[in-house]
């Protein structure tokens, strides 16, 4: 494996072959100044949906993004606003999708 620069990695197959890899860096948050990933704020979305977790609590405390973007919560766990890199892995999955439905 060869780092081609941050964002790429080569991969050697075989002798005559490579595969290039783009890297997606991964979006962090924090809740008071504690890192956490995507998948972690997700839960707590899922946990408030549940309702074992309050949105006013939620929105009383420090949940931003990497670029200081706070985290707004409806009281049914979805976000009212859009937290930076928050939509990475959405727009992957919806490309996805859209790739394979064309090729239908």
């Amino acid at each position: 494996m060869k780092a081609v620069n941050k964002n790429r990695v080569v991969i050697k197959i075989n002798s005559k072959q490579c595969l290039v890899v783009d890297r997606i860096t991964v979006p962090k948050y924090y809740i008071n100044g504690i890192e956490f990933n995507e998948y972690d704020l997700r839960n707590i979305q899922s946990e408030v949906a549940k309702g074992n977790i309050s949105h006013e609590l939620l929105n009383s405390i420090d949940i931003v993004d990497e670029k200081g973007g706070k985290f707004n919560f409806r009281e049914d766990g979805a976000l009212i606003n859009s937290p930076y890199g928050y939509d990475t892995l959405s727009k992957l999955v919806l490309n996805i999708f859209q790739n394979r439905k064309q090729k239908i």
